[in-house]
C-alpha cells in the first residue's frame, strides 16, 4: 500500500527566498509541489538516478537552495574611495609658523622703529610679522594691522599654534597692534617708540586683557 507523506520545509529567514514544500510517495520520484516547474524540481526529479549521480545532484541542490535564500546578502561592496594625500591647511601652517615663530623670535632685543621690517631698520609691530614670514617662505604680506586682520583666519584662544598671530585693541582702536604666538602662552612683538621687540606672556596685566583675537596665516594666501 503506498503511504503519502508532506514534511514541508521551513521559511529561511525573513527576507530570503522561500522553499517550496516538498511532496513524497513511497516508490515514485521526488517531485516539487508547485505550478510550474524550477530549477530546483527538476533537481529533486533527477534524485532517482544512480547513487554517484544522486550525490552529485544533492550537493547541487543544496547550493541551488542556499544561494536562492541568500542572494540578496551577496551584493557587492562598494568601493572604498581612496582619498588623496594633500597637505591640510594645519600642518601647511604648522611648517610656516614654527618657522616665523623662531625668526620673530630671534629678533627679541632689536629697536621699535614705526614704518621698520627689517633688522637693520628696526620694526613696528607689522613689520615684524612681514619680516618673519618672508623669512619664513610667506612673502608679500601687507604692512598693516588692518590687512593682516582681514587675511588672518579666525581661530579660537584655545586653539592657538606657534605662528598664529594676536591681534589687539588699544585706547579704542581695534586694529591697533599686532603680535606672534610662541606657544606656552606667549607672543613676541615689537611694542613701541623707545621699546624693543620682546616675549609677553598672556599673564601680562597690560596685554594680556586686550587680546582681541586670534588668527590664523596660510601659505600662500
Amino acid at each position: 500500500m503506498k503511504r503519502q507523506t508532506r514534511s514541508p520545509l521551513g521559511r529561511a529567514s525573513e527576507g530570503c527566498a522561500q522553499v517550496p514544500t516538498i511532496a513524497t510517495t513511497e516508490g515514485e520520484p521526488l517531485a516539487i509541489a508547485s505550478e510550474r516547474p524550477t530549477d530546483t524540481a527538476i533537481i529533486m526529479h533527477d534524485l532517482n538516478r544512480p547513487p554517484r549521480s544522486r550525490i552529485a545532484m544533492t550537493i547541487l541542490l543544496i547550493a541551488v537552495t542556499t544561494f536562492a535564500g541568500c542572494a540578496h546578502n551577496a551584493s557587492p561592496r562598494r568601493g572604498r574611495a581612496v582619498a588623496a594625500v594633500t597637505v591640510t591647511d594645519s600642518s601647511e601652517h604648522r611648517s610656516l609658523g614654527d618657522a616665523a615663530a623662531r625668526q620673530a623670535r630671534s629678533m627679541v632685543g632689536t629697536s621699535y622703529h614705526y614704518g621698520g621690517s627689517t633688522p637693520s631698520s628696526g620694526f613696528d609691530c607689522s613689520g615684524l610679522v612681514v619680516y618673519s614670514f618672508g623669512r619664513a617662505g610667506q612673502p608679500g604680506l601687507p604692512h598693516s594691522v588692518a590687512r593682516l586682520d582681514d587675511l588672518a583666519r579666525p581661530i579660537s584662544i584655545e586653539k592657538l599654534e606657534a605662528g598664529d598671530l594676536l591681534f589687539f585693541r588699544l585706547q579704542g582702536r581695534k586694529n591697533a597692534h599686532v603680535g606672534i604666538y610662541l606657544g606656552d602662552r606667549r607672543f613676541v612683538h615689537s611694542p613701541s617708540s623707545g621699546k624693543k621687540v620682546e616675549v609677553v606672556s598672556f599673564d601680562h596685566v597690560y596685554w594680556g586683557p586686550r587680546i582681541k583675537r586670534a588668527g590664523r596665516l596660510i601659505k600662500n594666501h
